[in-house]
């Protein structure tokens, strides 16, 4: 079978969990002797085919004001542009069809949206290839795809959601299926009306490559004489990493350090240093491979304020064997039972945070407890078979429901 992928970025270390989970798919399905291609946006001039591996992958440069995914300033009115020409950017769309014309793809996997928008459903209606849309974020019904607006969550679009997305909702119904990386994800946008026609719906947990556990990853008290509590992501305030750190320093730990480690917007990254820079045992690690990262932390906490789609760091850290402290946010609570795994808490309570801190840290028995569990949880995540397996079977169902 011959998959086209379609999404946003192509390579992997520069974006985050969708992209690391687009490429362990694309490894697994080479694997099993299909061919895949993928089409990514760039900044890049024209169209140009590179070779990742045994993957085709096609570059083609953004047909907008700009490449997101740089660290250019750029104004509001000019991201107010950007998306405004995002809503449907037929100028993006020859590129769909000569791909298309050249790797001749039985079936299309669309993933991350930006620069391709909604038009690369109709484009390949058009050319009649079966497609799954795989939801990630909330981009398809919101362009900062968290929907939420200065650190509080939207329960229904805003104006600028509504005249943005309002074509996506039409234009959703012309997939074949429709896949959720959590019942949250997929829940919601059929609740505001998108993919509400489609006639194949599936939730498909992202897997983790098991090839990230490399080191060690049994729990071991002595491995750590000070205790290191760790964030790994996006500095990004829907991520909640100023409340992260508030609660740190209110938690008063004699022997305790807070391990951030991601990049983001150079403002916000500097915003957050000044503000931990009252206590130099917050360290600020920039972006490093969880395969470095995850067997020197104690624990993990994912103080997400948006609703998350699903949260990928945390079956990472489930496959380190490290208990896991995270908000009830998005798809979050589909992987942590409270008490069992992990510890589930409000965002909007530093001293529920704080109190999960403290219990973690003072009660080894817990701690113990957690990590022995969260290291079980992880076996789902890390069956990369059984996840292909699933794409595998609706991709069959896809083809066969197109040629009926």
């Amino acid at each position: 079978m011959t998959i086209l992928f379609i999404s946003s970025l192509s390579e992997s270390d520069k974006g985050g969990g969708a992209e690391q989970s687009l490429w362990n798919q694309i490894k697994a399905l080479e694997n099993k002797g299909h061919k895949c291609i993928l089409l990514a946006t760039s900044n890049h001039k024209g169209l140009k085919c590179t070779k990742v591996g045994e993957t085709s992958v096609w570059l083609a440069n953004i047909r907008n004001l700009y490449w997101p995914y740089t660290n250019q300033k750029i104004s509001k009115a000019g991201k107010f542009i950007w998306h405004l020409l995002d809503v449907y950017n037929i100028f993006m769309q020859n590129y769909v069809y000569k791909v298309v014309h050249m790797e001749k793809p039985h079936i299309a996997s669309i993933h991350n949206l930006p620069g391709w928008s909604g038009a690369v459903w109709r484009t390949l209606k058009n050319l009649h290839i079966p497609m799954l849309q795989v939801l990630h974020d909330h981009y398809t019904c919101c362009p900062r795809a968290t929907m939420s607006i200065d650190g509080k969550n939207c329960n229904l679009q805003c104006y600028q959601c509504k005249l943005l997305r309002f074509p996506h909702k039409y234009l959703s119904q012309n997939v074949d299926a429709v896949v959720g990386v959590s019942n949250y994800i997929l829940h919601r946008h059929l609740e505001l009306g998108y993919f509400s026609q489609v006639p194949i719906k599936k939730v498909i947990y992202n897997s983790v490559d098991p090839q990230l556990v490399k080191s060690k990853t049994d729990y071991s008290e002595e491995q750590h004489r000070i205790f290191k509590i760790g964030y790994i992501g996006r500095l990004d305030p829907a991520k909640g990493i100023e409340r992260l750190i508030d609660a740190y320093l209110q938690a008063n730990l004699p022997s305790a350090q807070l391990w951030i480690a991601g990049d983001g917007k150079e403002d916000y990254e500097k915003y957050l240093k000044t503000k931990a820079s009252c206590d130099p045992r917050i360290v600020f690690m920039g972006r490093v491979k969880p395969s470095e990262f995850y067997p020197k932390i104690n624990i993990l906490v994912v103080p997400s304020i948006c609703q998350e789609s699903q949260g990928m760091v945390i079956p990472e850290a489930f496959a380190f064997g490290k208990p896991v402290i995270a908000s009830k946010r998005g798809g979050i609570p589909e992987m942590i039972n409270d008490g069992e795994n992990g510890l589930l808490f409000d965002p909007d309570s530093v001293s529920e945070l704080i109190s999960c801190i403290h219990r973690v840290y003072y009660d080894q028995n817990l701690r113990y407890s957690l990590s022995k569990n969260s290291k079980k949880s992880s076996s789902y995540f890390l069956n990369i078979d059984s996840w292909v397996n699933a794409y595998e079977e609706l991709y069959r169902q896809v083809l066969h429901q197109n040629h009926e």
